[in-house]
């Protein structure tokens, strides 16, 4: 029975710690697209797309995914003008460059923070 006892205490002490929500946290991810006339997917980590003739900007989003549901979270983005209760953030990203964005997302009731960043690629002629 004492061994029943410790058991229940360390698996207690264990979810206190934030060991189950850094469990959880590790289903989160970062995925983005560049948004051009061809169909847009997300694709993990990083994205890329080429438009013949495009303009010499457009847009990139950001997203991250793997939240759990009824849990509040806050992003911090390494863009100005990315809401912090926005899962995601568009990013304007120039022809034949790259955009490396950052964000930090807090998961609100634990506290625990991770820090993902993606990289988007745009060419055009």
């Amino acid at each position: 029975m004492a061994n029943a006892t410790k058991a229940l205490a360390l698996l207690g002490f264990l979810a206190m710690s934030g060991w189950a929500a850094q469990a959880q946290a590790e289903d989160l991810k970062i995925a983005c697209y560049v948004d051009t006339p061809a169909f847009d997917q997300y694709t993990e980590d990083a994205c890329a797309s080429y438009w013949f003739n495009g303009p010499a900007t457009t847009s990139a989003v950001f997203e991250v995914f793997g939240q759990d549901a009824g849990v509040s979270y806050s992003y911090q983005w390494s863009v100005t003008g990315c809401s912090a209760s926005n899962k995601f953030c568009i990013a304007q990203v120039r022809a034949n460059r790259d955009k490396t964005v950052s964000v930090v997302v807090t998961n609100n009731s634990t506290g625990i923070s991770r820090t993902f960043t993606a990289v988007a690629e745009y060419w055009r002629d």
